[in-house]
């Protein structure tokens, strides 16, 4: 093993013989777990991580107006909420050793960030957890950047803002120690599924460049090509079975909004958390953890916001079959963890996948012409790779849309010809994001490493994917940047074969960014995902097998090893940055509700803006705005609650499960306006908008209670006396005028046999009101239902009438007499509404 032989050659070198501490045993113990659920909250106007065409250096996309922020540089900004973020936290102990696994909403994850994060962790509680936190992501592409330092993925989340740095900071490890006061004795089980979603409903393949690749595993065995075909559920259960938690693992990019989208919104992943979560009867946490998500992308129906809703629908109910099967214990499990930053350079990547092959480059000699030989006559890999000479890295070596033809690698070689140097690139970074010239260093210290992690845990009561279940010893391997699905393959290959876990999670888009995670054989093919990686087709597979190496010598054994004793796998440093000084504005009109529409006032997907609100609004095809002076987006990210009256009191409307609708969810959209727009220094007054439209939450959508409704805003407003964030601030609250929900109109036709009927959403409608139908046309209604003939003889009713699907409409099979002078159908809602000849 390379890590081994490393270890030899350090130790052979110092001239001295270096003790080493007696490790202490591994003991297992029953497992306990704590969990706590938040919302991830940044000011409005901190750019959307995920799109580079959102820079204005490429693109500009999603730029609303003229409008300026604190809190961006080079990226545009954002201008308001689709869904809040999702920040989960689940504390995990057995008496021996402690995992903190934490999952936000966003692009990618930062490896200093984590170990400050753990830093705290170790501070506040007591516990050494250094290596012992995790931090996954669900790779939304609308999640909050400009929290990372890594300068060469800021073409990926804009500048770093060391404000919002601390802000990811101070939220994590609240969400940490909140779950860490919540853990109690659990039963924990694992389930498998392989081709859960043979039709693509909920994710598909989106590479198509490899489908007749064939690469085999270590022993000889062809990998699947095609999406990552598994399902993982981790279940978590209180000791007298109640559900406590659920993380959901298989890859699926969130990208469903494109790059026109000016919203924070957790995408795809956020809906299936949002779906599965209302199929309990309390809350629960659902965690979706990406696996192979580097080549999927998401399913659906619809366009807009409601395909959002649509992905999380469709996924739901094939999830939580899953769930139900899987077997849960409150056996003494084994639990251990171990996380290392792991080096890269044209020397230090290599691949040996277990002895039969041999990977490597040439080392970098300038003004190297390459023999342009990159398969031998058999096909297999022509080695060492002499193309790729480049000293410091290079990227956008594949045939996506980032591709500029300058700054390349001397050679003429595909696909190497399209690769730009980092060297190069630097210099364009600093440029695009306001740096000082040589502020990027080469070498790029945080391109020198990737953080990467692994967990052992078990035996776990376990749900294998052939259907038989047993007690299995389960490894997580989280790995950085974006694994594809053949990639994960071979992860689980490997860690089969060379260390007996059958069924070894891949969570992705973990602990550190390093771009796609390609085998070389894949990455050779070209196509988009070869861009955004930086030392070539070998760099994903070595950080893999460094891994797996880690997963023996650090897992393998029934001690705790020192997993770094030598330092070889130490944190990339990074520099201390100032925090800004743009203090708030003072805003002593926050708490003003707008009557009348001030001359301009941003809405987001065609909303026309009318802030009048109805006495009466309909289910589905109603909208109630409001609009208010607001504070400053340093300090307000105003919570919009919808209420109803009981007897004399307003109680928050709930989902099915018990959470508070508000704007972390798609029920509400939340948007924002500055006046003047520019510049952000300014004295500004601060306004906010809100839309919410009568739709249930997932369950029932066209059936929300009726009654007595009401919006309700509570803000914040700088308090004043601060040079730097934190910025105090006090309270504010907004409350709009009653209004009534009522019963929606239905749209009633006659058609041959019977009725063509649907509920018809408004043109300008953002919910999902059915999956079959259209959030902005018909949509087919919720049957049984009675229809009520009208003749010259007098009325006919006619009573639980079952309704088909008819594209976006329903039909109901009722004879309609040629006499009939009105027809009037109620769904199951009490929605209605008539026909006449």
């Amino acid at each position: 093993m390379r890590a081994a032989l490393a270890l030899v050659a350090l130790l052979a070198c110092s001239g001295e013989d270096t003790p080493v501490p007696e490790a202490p045993p591994v003991v297992p113990g029953a497992p306990r777990a704590g969990v706590a659920e938040r919302t991830l909250k940044m000011p409005v106007g901190t750019p959307l991580g995920g799109y580079t065409a959102r820079c204005t250096c490429l693109g500009n996309q999603s730029k609303i107006d003229d409008r300026q922020s604190n809190y961006n540089t080079a990226f545009v900004e954002s201008g308001g909420v689709h869904t809040l973020p999702a920040l989960d936290a689940i504390w995990l102990e057995n008496g021996d050793d402690t995992l903190v696994l934490l999952k936000t909403d966003t692009i990618y994850p930062f490896d200093h960030l984590t170990r400050v994060v753990a830093e705290r962790l170790t501070e506040a509680t007591g516990q050494d957890l250094r290596g012992k936190v995790v931090h996954t992501t669900n790779h939304t592409h609308h999640g909050w950047g400009a929290f990372s330092d890594e300068e060469g993925f800021y073409l990926g989340t804009d500048r770093y803002n060391e404000e919002i740095f601390q802000r990811f900071v101070d939220q994590m490890v609240e969400a940490a120690l909140a779950a860490r006061e919540t853990l109690q004795p659990v039963k924990l089980g694992m389930g498998w599924q392989k081709d859960w979603d043979p039709t693509d409903l909920v994710y598909r393949d989106r590479r198509g460049v490899n489908d007749a690749l064939v690469v085999n595993d270590p022993e000889g065995n062809p990998l699947p090509t095609g999406k990552d075909p598994y399902l993982g559920i981790l279940r978590i259960d209180t000791l007298d079975d109640q559900p406590l938690a659920v993380m959901v693992n298989f890859g699926m990019h969130g990208i469903v909004l494109d790059v026109d989208n000016p919203l924070v919104s957790s995408d795809s992943g956020g809906a299936v958390e949002t779906a599965l979560e209302e199929t309990f009867d309390q809350p629960v946490l659902v965690m979706f953890t990406q696996a192979g998500g580097g080549d999927a992308s998401p399913g659906g129906r619809q366009d807009g916001y409601a395909r959002v809703e649509t992905v999380g629908d469709l996924a739901a109910p094939l999830l939580r079959d899953l769930y139900d099967r899987v077997p849960t214990s409150d056996q003494p499990v084994r639990l251990e963890s171990f996380t290392w930053n792991i080096p890269q350079d044209l020397d230090r990547v290599h691949i040996d996948r277990n002895g039969t092959v041999d990977y490597s480059y040439l080392p970098y000699e300038e003004a190297r012409v390459d023999d342009g030989v990159v398969y031998n006559p058999d096909g297999s890999l022509a080695m060492p790779i002499d193309e790729f000479n480049t000293q410091f890295g290079a990227a956008f070596c594949g045939t996506g849309d980032l591709d500029l033809p300058v700054g390349g690698i001397a050679t003429s070689t595909f696909p190497y010809t399209n690769c730009m140097e980092v060297a190069f690139l630097s210099t364009l970074i600093e440029v695009f994001f306001q740096l000082e010239q040589g502020e990027m260093p080469l070498p790029v210290p945080h391109l020198a490493r990737a953080a990467a992690a692994a967990t052992r845990i078990g035996p776990l009561a376990t749900l294998r994917a052939d259907g038989s279940t047993g007690d299995d010893d389960q490894l997580v391997g989280w790995i950085p940047g974006e694994p594809t699905a053949m990639y994960v393959s071979m992860f689980r290959a490997r860690a089969e074969q060379e260390h007996g876990y059958p069924h070894a999670m891949v969570v992705g888009y973990s602990m550190d960014e390093e771009g796609y995670q390609l085998l070389p054989e894949d990455w050779l093919m070209g196509g988009y995902e070869p861009d955004i990686s930086v030392w070539g087709p070998l760099a994903a597979e070595s950080v893999q097998e460094t891994l797996l190496e880690g997963v023996g010598s650090v897992l393998g054994s029934d001690v705790h090893e020192d997993p770094d004793p030598w330092g070889l796998f130490g944190a990339t440093p990074y520099l201390d940055r100032p925090l800004p000084e743009l203090a708030p504005d003072l805003t002593p009109t926050a708490g003003t509700r707008l009557e009348v529409a001030p001359a301009y006032l941003w809405t987001p997907g065609g909303i026309t803006l009318d802030l009048a609100i109805p006495a009466a609004v309909p289910r589905v095809q109603g909208m109630v705005q409001i609009a208010w002076e607001g504070g400053d987006p340093a300090v307000d990210l105003p919570t919009v609650t919808v209420e109803r009256q009981e007897g004399s009191d307003w109680v928050p409307l709930t989902t099915h499960a018990g959470r508070r609708i508000t704007e972390a969810f798609p029920d509400i959209l939340l948007a924002y306006t500055p006046d003047p727009l520019y510049p952000a220094t300014a004295a500004q007054t601060h306004q906010w908008w809100a839309a919410w439209q009568p739709i249930a939450h997932v369950r029932d959508r066209s059936g929300l209670p009726l009654g007595t409704y009401r919006l309700k805003v509570q803000g914040q407003t700088y308090a004043g006396g601060a040079t730097t964030y934190p910025w105090p601030s006090t309270p504010y609250e907004v409350v709009s005028p009653t209004f009534e929900v009522v019963e929606a109109a239905l749209d009633v036709d006659l058609a041959t046999g019977g009725l063509s009927v649907s509920i018809p959403a408004r043109s300008d409608g953002f919910r999902l009101v059915a999956l079959d139908g259209d959030a902005q046309g018909d949509n087919p209604i919720v049957g049984p239902v009675g229809v009520v003939i009208e003749t010259p003889a007098g009325p006919v009713a006619v009573a639980d009438v079952p309704v088909t699907t008819d594209g976006t409409r329903s039909f109901v099979a009722v004879e309609v007499p040629a006499d009939a002078t009105v027809v009037t159908v109620t769904d199951a809602y009490g929605n209605a509404g008539t026909w006449a000849p």
